[in-house]
């Protein structure tokens, strides 16, 4: 897992004190999606289960890198196989 900013740290820390839903907002290039991987990772270990949410299919390929191998909803490239 790579080391977040002191400001990824802070909104990790942020939405996992929340017991409200979140939605996090950032310009590109901050880091959403290291963001989103830390937070689905400790939330997963608590059993929740997380949807992360893109508009492009080069998100989706972010994302896959940066997750792993993982189920993804996308017109007719739907993969589910229940790895992640």
């Amino acid at each position: 897992m790579k080391i977040l900013r002191d400001y990824q740290q802070r909104i990790v820390d942020k939405v996992l004190a929340s017991e409200k839903d979140v939605l996090i907002c950032l310009p590109t290039g901050s880091g959403k999606t290291v963001i989103g991987f830390s937070i689905i990772q400790k939330l997963n270990n608590k059993g929740f289960y997380v949807v992360f949410i893109v508009p492009r299919l080069e998100l989706i390929k972010q994302a896959n890198k940066e997750f792993g191998e993982v189920d993804f909803i996308w017109s007719d490239k739907t993969k589910l196989t229940g790895k992640k």
